[in-house]
């Protein structure tokens, strides 16, 4: 999810903290071909072309939001939510074009219906470094007058970046037991709809993740290609258009190349990086001159492990970032690189936040051993803060034992 357009819900709608789960519910409930359709079908092609398009993102009134995603489907997750349904009504009227294309700016005019005109000073918060924009609210469907743009923040679980995006993934490996076992990101029900409709007749097992915060699919009609002829033991790593393969022989790779069409096959080979991180490792080693948001994507397919209370690096985490460091190297940029690290919940806060801080430590000295020069990084150390999974299970646990990379206040 964008984080720049749950900010703006947050403080535009006064939903505060409830506009994440707002959006997130709208988004996993949103078959989004669909969803086109419909606004099409009652005449908004225009409003429909430009999300679709190069914008800029044509706005639509909370009346007509209603007459196409139904008002049983807003009171229904109005009342889960706990929020008024006009309110969420006008939210999501105002955030549809920002969802459908996150790659233009989402700062634009909420449209409201002809009754409400009046202008509206909105203070961002502290954590939008105190920038002031202003919102003008005007009748249906009428023009929108972009907002001033608060300074974009970034942070791995949710890059902003020009496009808003983040990759669609998806990983398979085929068990010895002859099962394929998989996990998929995806950007709406319909794309989940036509993986597990790609997946039906075969012995398979997974989770597929809706998440409108990552790009489309491009491998989707590919999937049956890709995973028909699999070795056992073999696995299959997809970010966007990337595909990375292992366990497969050269004459087996070659197959697939000819088989699929629009994508880039790699091998992982047996690289130090590990199997664990063939895809980042790829994806670094393919970026000739990255975008710093490029770079940023790539660092979220990595894999660092530490022993237990531990901040040694292992084999393949310190070669998966000397693959990084050159990368970033490469890139035309001078930004300085935050490393936040984080633990789960276990043990005592003052520990956790010193563990944190070592491992945090630990990868800026990796980096700089690779050649990264020591000004362009910074560590931290934040210890059980900011979790990202429920400390109360075991995997939850282990996704909070995170290292993330992000752009530097």
């Amino acid at each position: 999810m964008q984080e720049k357009l749950v900010r703006e819900v947050a403080v535009v709608f006064g939903l505060g903290a409830s506009a994440r789960p707002l959006l997130e519910t709208f988004a996993a409930e949103l078959d989004e071909i669909a969803f086109l359709a419909r606004w099409r079908e009652l005449g908004f092609a225009s409003e429909v072309n430009s999300w679709l398009g190069d914008g800029p993102n044509e706005p639509v009134s909370p009346e007509a939001f209603e007459e196409v995603f139904g008002s049983n489907n807003i009171q229904d997750i109005a009342d889960r939510l706990g929020l008024n349904a006009r309110t969420c009504t006008e939210a999501l009227a105002f955030a549809t074009p920002a969802i459908i294309n996150p790659s233009l700016e989402a700062d634009r005019t909420p449209t409201a219906s002809a009754s409400v005109k009046s202008q509206v000073g909105l203070t961002a918060l502290a954590s939008l470094a105190a920038i002031v924009f202003t919102t003008a609210w005007f009748s249906a469907r009428g023009p929108a007058k972009p907002a001033e743009a608060p300074m974009a923040r970034v942070g791995s679980a949710s890059v902003e970046r020009p496009t808003g995006l983040a990759p669609s993934t998806f990983s398979v490996n085929l068990a010895r037991s002859g099962e394929l076992q998989y996990t998929a990101t995806l950007r709406d029900q319909g794309e989940k709809k036509k993986l597990e409709t790609a997946l039906a007749g075969l012995e398979a097992s997974g989770t597929i993740e809706v998440d409108l915060g990552v790009n489309r699919a491009p491998w989707l009609d590919s999937v049956r290609e890709l995973i028909r002829d699999m070795p056992t033991g073999a696995e299959i790593a997809i970010s966007n258009d990337l595909v990375v393969v292992s366990g497969f022989d050269q004459a087996a790779t070659d197959i697939l190349r000819d088989r699929v069409n629009g994508l880039t096959i790699r091998d992982a080979g047996a690289g130090a990086s590990g199997r664990e991180n063939a895809l980042a490792s790829t994806s670094f080693d393919s970026m000739q001159f990255p975008s710093i948001s490029d770079w940023l994507d790539a660092t979220k397919l990595m894999v660092l492990n530490f022993p237990s209370g531990g901040t040694r690096l292992s084999e393949g985490g310190q070669a998966i970032l000397k693959s990084a460091a050159k990368a970033l190297m490469r890139s035309k940029t001078d930004a300085i690189i935050q490393i936040a690290g984080y633990t789960d919940s276990s043990g005592s806060d003052a520990g956790n936040r010193r563990l944190s801080q070592r491992r945090a430590d630990a990868v800026l000295d990796a980096l700089v051993e690779a050649g990264v020069p020591r000004s362009r990084l910074s560590a931290v150390g934040f210890g059980p803060d900011d979790p990202i999974a429920d400390n109360d299970t075991a995997d939850g646990r282990a996704k909070n034992r995170r290292i993330e990379f992000r752009l530097a206040d």
